[in-house]
């Protein structure tokens, strides 16, 4: 069996950028992503110390320009939306639409797709965020994440596994799993 966990074989690294770079869950998917060889850009409202293994775009995720600028050269993005409403996000998606990078949107595993509108209010912006993707004509790859917590609080984990019978897929499963994708 082949090894899943280096870097890839392919003569192609593709270049991604990842949203909210900076933050517990940006920070976890830009080492995966340069564990696995990609080219990575973060963008984040403020660049952190230095890290010379990735590019960085600074500045506001609702600024057109700051996006453009991003999405220069982009073959994919990872998009952690960070704010409380999808509102703003209209000129991120129509940016997205006009550079037609391949989409991943972390999304919550509490949306209920059957509900005209959502229970709580985080979970209206991820399940508006999901429309506004798909209504572009993104075809993004949504990934509902059951919990964007530390790794050490896993209360959330247990609940959905209670629920379910079955454990949550985590985000970093599904890196490992679908990396190759973007070879």
């Amino acid at each position: 069996m082949p090894d899943a966990t280096g870097p890839t074989k392919s003569a192609h690294r593709p270049s991604i950028l990842v949203t909210g770079a900076s933050g517990n869950l940006g920070r976890e998917v830009v080492d995966r992503l340069r564990g696995r060889g990609a080219r990575v850009r973060c963008l984040a409202r403020e660049r952190p110390g230095p890290r010379p293994d990735v590019e960085w775009a600074v500045g506001d995720l609702t600024d057109p320009a700051v996006l453009r600028a991003a999405l220069a050269g982009i073959d994919a993005v990872i998009l952690i939306w960070p704010l409380l409403d999808s509102a703003p996000a209209r000129g991120l998606v129509a940016e997205l639409a006009a550079a037609a990078p391949r989409v991943v949107y972390v999304s919550s595993t509490a949306i209920d797709d059957e509900a005209e509108r959502q229970s709580d209010p985080i979970v209206q912006v991820h399940a508006d965020m999901e429309a506004l993707l798909q209504d572009a004509g993104l075809h993004p790859v949504v990934l509902r994440s059951a919990s964007l917590h530390r790794p050490e609080s896993n209360r959330t984990t247990d609940h959905v596994e209670r629920l379910t019978g079955r454990p949550p897929r985590d985000f970093a499963t599904w890196a490992r799993d679908h990396a190759p994708e973007f070879d």
